[in-house]
């Protein structure tokens, strides 16, 4: 999915799905949760979850390589355990280094790390799934503790990111975590 040193592109815009049927002794990298032959978006940072059985879902930030830029978050979902999967959904918001996980029936939380615009901070998202149409009921800022930065290119990620990789895991209490990283006052 990403270039090689030279700046070519063999696999193309993809995204791969890793799969090992035999408790990890060989790795199959077959199948694809996203294509573009066009080479002008890749999904970035997916993070997957499996829904009801067989109903697993693929989060992952969207970038344009042409211009540069990122887009709004999408899904892929699949209905027989990640062999086979859906046109990417469009869910409507922005976010990089985004998460998500499965709450019940068909809602899924989402966290979403914003980091470019005015309304910078951590949101987690609860989302209404139902026929795989991603539709928001709630949502939280739950961080802002960062300055707005610039990180549609490569190139300038290392040195512009504040935050990031969030995370969401369920506790045995039933309470949600919710942890990313963060360089505060030079602190991180």
């Amino acid at each position: 999915m990403y270039p090689m040193w030279d700046g070519t592109n063999p696999s193309g815009f993809v995204g791969v799905l890793l799969r090992s049927e035999d408790e990890g002794k060989t790795w199959n990298d077959k199948t694809h949760f996203f294509e573009d032959p066009t080479g002008h978006f890749a999904p970035s940072e997916p993070r997957l979850a499996e829904m009801q059985a067989g109903r697993v879902v693929a989060l992952f930030w969207m970038m344009d390589h042409i211009n540069d830029k990122n887009l709004t978050n999408h899904v892929a979902v699949s209905h027989d355990g990640g062999r086979s999967w859906s046109d990417p959904i469009d869910t409507g918001h922005w976010g990089q280094a985004s998460n998500l996980m499965y709450w019940e029936h068909d809602i899924l939380l989402s966290i979403h790390c914003h980091r470019v615009g005015k309304d910078v901070g951590l949101y987690v998202r609860i989302v209404d799934f139902v026929t795989d149409k991603w539709r928001l009921v709630k949502e939280e800022k739950i961080w802002d503790n960062a300055p707005s930065m610039t990180v549609a290119a490569y190139a300038t990620m290392g040195r512009n990111l504040k935050f990031g990789q969030a995370s969401l895991l369920r506790l045995d209490n039933g309470d949600i975590l919710a942890t990313h990283w963060a360089i505060e006052d030079g602190q991180s």
